[in-house]
């Protein structure tokens, strides 16, 4: 298990600066590095682009995204009381 989240944490690293986010057509990914991994895991149905059919790759990846990218990873579905300030009650994540 430590290996697994170790491995993920990296990974996210590597790619944090996709904005690792919500656009199943993900239009601006085409000439992008890491193209191939952002297909798959769309795919995968880890992550999925923004409502407007972008991904936007370059953007740093918020702390929900990331949360909700480990949540699916890991199939973590128990909800938990949270109170964080910058976290708005009844939002995607």
């Amino acid at each position: 298990m430590k290996k697994k989240v170790a491995l993920l944490l990296i990974a996210c690293m590597v790619v944090s600066s996709l904005g690792l986010t919500f656009g199943a057509n993900a239009s601006d990914i085409e000439n992008h590095w890491a193209k191939e991994t952002i297909k798959t895991w769309i795919s995968n149905g880890l992550i999925n682009g923004y409502p407007d059919g972008s991904f936007r790759p370059n953007n740093p990846i918020t702390r929900a995204e990331f949360m909700v990218l480990v949540n699916k990873a890991f199939g973590f579905t128990e909800r938990a009381e949270i109170s964080y300030k910058d976290v708005s009650e009844g939002e995607w994540y």
